[in-house]
């Protein structure tokens, strides 16, 4: 087991470069294969062309199906788009909204989960898209910082959870964290108390004495099991992250909670002080839509959709009229 004093830096000790890490691994975890994406046919619209085309086509400021899409050879189907809203949950300070931070803070010791919401209409083609082209629905998120804070000796994950079908919450114009400057923001808003906190600079008294409100508890009241395999996290890792939540797409679902799998584990027991090992704080930094900077290759929260092509048995192209692939 590694002590402090032998733990300083991994850079020049890892074989592998993180940030080189293929696809595939980053997609299901180190030591697992995906034959699925290994015959892949189709086409996949990088997201430097599509998020690009998406974002310029203005769609933040209204929940239109037509503003949020962009330019696919599928028909008018989406092959990747960008986040509606995203935020830092916090429970140090659970009714602090983060809805206008460039960043998306997860991890624990002070415990932090992230939000994501895409627009249902646009989720509902990919949906369709999914199902009749046998395609898979990714959530790809960039970093843009890591802690470098994760276990020398210890495997950790990070989940995202299904909300409801149909969930939507304003995400407010909170920032706070990570920032030199910070601001409340005013109006609605998500936090951790509220999934719709009506009124995010109003003071906890005020809040509680509220009617109407229920309080969600950072997502767990509301939030599925995850279905996507855990992303693994760990020191050095850059670059961006994705998980597999086709399912949750087929089932409906446009919104996740981003969280580390093991929020209070390994406790820090004074064995583990004694032979010198910090408490465990995983914690990323993840670029949010506020966050994004397309000249600089920094992208948003994205849903990327990857089809395949489709034949039927004996190498016939399908004649199901709904099926259109990416490849034509």
């Amino acid at each position: 087991m590694a002590r402090r004093s032998d733990r300083k830096s991994t850079t020049n000790s890892k074989s592998t470069d993180l940030s080189r890490r293929s696809f595939i691994e980053r997609v299901v975890g180190s030591g697992v294969t995906a034959p699925a994406l290994m015959t892949l046919t189709g086409s996949w619209l990088m997201a430097d062309t599509v998020a690009a085309q998406a974002m310029q086509s203005n769609s933040s400021a209204s929940r239109s199906s037509e503003g949020a899409s962009s330019g696919s050879e599928s028909g008018g189907v989406p092959s990747i788009v960008p986040s509606t809203a995203d935020s830092t949950l916090r429970h140090d300070s659970p009714n602090t909204n983060e809805g206008a931070n460039p960043l998306i803070r997860v991890g624990v010791r002070p415990l932090r989960r992230g939000l994501v919401q895409f627009e249902p209409a646009i989720v509902n083609q990919m949906r369709h898209e999914a199902l009749y082209n046998n395609g898979t629905v990714y959530l790809t998120l960039q970093i843009a910082a890591n802690g470098n804070n994760w276990s020398q000796d210890e495997v950790h994950y990070v989940d995202v959870h299904p909300l409801p079908v149909g969930f939507w919450v304003n995400e407010g114009n909170g920032r706070s964290t990570g920032l030199s400057e910070s601001y409340l923001g005013n109006g609605s808003g998500v936090t951790w108390n509220f999934a719709n906190d009506i009124n995010t600079s109003d003071s906890k008294a005020t809040k509680a004495k509220r009617a109407g409100q229920q309080n969600w508890d950072g997502g767990t009241l509301l939030m599925g099991e995850a279905t996507a395999i855990g992303v693994r996290h760990e020191n050095q890792l850059t670059g961006q992250v994705s998980w597999d939540v086709t399912t949750d797409v087929q089932n409906g679902v446009n919104a996740w909670i981003i969280k580390v799998r093991d929020e209070e584990e390994p406790a820090q027991t004074a064995e583990r002080r004694r032979m010198g090992y910090d408490p465990f704080r995983g914690s990323v930094d993840y670029h949010s839509k506020e966050g994004a900077d397309l000249a600089a290759c920094v992208f948003p929260p994205q849903l990327q959709l990857v089809s395949f092509n489709q034949c039927e048995p004996g190498g016939g192209a399908s004649n199901n009229p709904d099926a259109v692939s990416q490849a034509e």
